[in-house]
Formats: C-alpha cells, structure tokens, sequence
C-alpha cells in the first residue's frame, strides 16, 4: 500500500512511503511525520467513514488523516463563521482593489480618457 503525504508547512511537495496492507492506522501514521497533537485531535476517514479507532486494521481502498482545526473560541474550536467572513472579507478586498466595484456600480474607468 502506498501512503502519500505532505510536509507540515511545504504544501506542494507530496512524498510518499509504501506500508503494508495489514498495518494498524496508528502505524500507517507513524510511518509519516503526524503533528504532536495528532494522537488527540487527529481523525481518520476510511472510505469516506469519519473513526477514531487508530487500532484497527482497516479494510478501506481511501485512507486519509487529519488534523481538526484548533484554538480559538471559547472551546477550544474554531469560529466557523469568522473563517467564513474572513475568506469573504479578502475576496471582497481583492474585487474593490481591482476595481471591479468602481465598474458594478457605473463610474466607468479609473483611467482618464483623452
């Protein structure tokens, strides 16, 4: 079995290991670079089924990990609506710089005619 992963911060290198298929999930992840934390707050899908079961052999072609998002809020999760508003909030930045609302709303070009 071959398990692709990236480096923690270099998102655009994928490397891979090749493990055997009757491996455990927790030794499929200790065969790559798993963060600290990933033993409490990570997740395993198999399949498209979402366990927590590291234990078990699993009998799935898909197999990934995650990490969960962390910090912030008053629970120690984050708040999906300010991720939601921020990635809106640079989008919008993004269309006004470009002048794209100068144009929605009429006034033309921003460069002088003549």
């Amino acid at each position: 079995m071959l398990i692709a992963y990236r480096e923690p911060f270099d998102p655009f290198s994928v490397k891979s290991r090749t493990v055997s298929a009757d491996m455990t999930l927790r030794q499929m992840a200790e065969a790559v670079p798993v963060p600290p934390d990933f033993w409490e707050y990570g997740i395993a899908v198999v399949d498209g089924d979402v366990t927590r079961d590291f234990d078990q052999v699993p009998d799935g072609q898909n197999i990934s990990l995650h990490l969960r998002p962390m910090g912030g809020g008053g629970e120690g999760g984050k708040n999906g609506l300010a991720l939601v508003a921020s990635i809106a909030l640079l989008g919008g930045v993004g269309f006004i710089s470009g002048g794209g609302l100068q144009t929605a709303l009429g006034f033309g070009s921003a460069f002088a005619q003549g």
